[in-house]
């Protein structure tokens, strides 16, 4: 937890352009890659969906859903 707390200081030095990514790194003690990953955004970030992917785009799987109620109403369920 310390650890991250101390990573979140050096970020913030240095997006506020206090220090450069050199002397962050020295003077936090943080592996300059591992920082610089973390100012450029290709770390650190949460991401809003959970798990994998859809294989289907939003819109295919409704009309997919659509057209299976519109044949389970006219009897033709699915058998598997």
């Amino acid at each position: 937890m310390v650890r991250q707390y101390v990573r979140k200081k050096a970020v913030e030095a240095v997006k506020s352009i206090r220090l450069s990514g050199y002397e962050a790194s020295k003077g936090f003690q943080i592996p300059r890659t591992t920082m610089m990953n973390h100012v450029t955004g290709r770390r650190g970030q949460k991401s809003n969906s959970l798990g994998r992917a859809t294989a289907l785009h939003a819109e295919v799987e409704e009309k997919l859903a659509n057209s299976l109620h519109v044949m389970e109403k006219n009897g033709l369920g699915l058998s598997r």
